[in-house]
């Protein structure tokens, strides 16, 4: 059965192409590629009228959730999807998910046609509601992920291509979109049960890689922002 619940520690890092380049070189004897390759996650993020959710997310606060949905490549409408509430604080990243449908979430979202019923769904279901949310943004990125050999916990991924649309809002609808950065740009993401690996805590120094504050979501709504003001200017 696919895991539900996760609680990792998260870290990310934007890289360049050669700073990419090196950091892969490095990694390869201690790490092996995901059996998927290379794979489109495609998402779409939950938001009120007033975008109160990344909002204060932007604002960093110790703690802050968002919602989505979560498919892998384009799903057909009855293809398994993943209805996720993700909650962080002080770095640590906690998710909760169902897995559902294209078809029974739009019935869900117009009709109130209930999911069938767990704990989680009456979180995620609670939290909807209360925040008023709906699906506010699809967005869309190339993934390619590594585990340590040693503990298969230890996940390293790059995201590229970050793509993004306003309307069209319905994960089956295919993945075109806006893209955020230039194609040489690319994220990278560490997430781990507990300590970062001795070896990639090295790796990370040697090559000067740090740390930084990423959202795609918050990065986009910035852009977007941005586009707006130089249009009123």
């Amino acid at each position: 059965m696919a895991k539900m619940i996760f609680r990792r520690l998260e870290k990310k890092y934007l890289l360049t192409e050669t700073q990419k380049e090196q950091f892969i070189e490095r990694i390869t004897p201690f790490v092996e590629e995901d059996e998927y390759g290379r794979y489109t996650l495609a998402n779409l993020y939950f938001d009120n009228d007033s975008f109160d959710s990344i909002r204060r997310s932007m604002e960093k606060p110790p703690f802050k959730e968002k919602m989505r949905l979560r498919a892998y490549g384009t799903p057909a409408p009855d293809d398994p999807i993943f209805w996720e509430l993700k909650k962080k604080f002080d770095h640590v990243g906690y998710k909760r998910r169902i897995v559902t449908t294209c078809r029974a979430m739009e019935e869900y979202l117009a009709e109130g046609s209930p999911l069938p019923d767990s704990q989680t769904f009456r979180e995620l279901d609670y939290e909807r509601k209360r925040q008023n949310l709906r699906p506010r943004i699809y967005l869309a990125y190339d993934r390619v992920a590594y585990y340590a050999k040693d503990d298969h916990e230890v996940r390293i991924t790059f995201d590229e291509n970050i793509r993004y649309r306003w309307n069209r809002l319905d994960l089956t609808l295919g993945d075109e979109g806006c893209t955020l950065y230039p194609m040489e740009q690319h994220l990278l993401e560490l997430k781990v049960n507990e300590g970062m690996p001795i070896w990639l805590s090295d790796i990370l120094t040697d090559l000067k890689i740090y740390p930084v504050s990423f959202s795609k979501y918050g990065k986009i709504y910035e852009k977007e922002n941005m586009l707006q003001c130089s249009k009123v200017f």
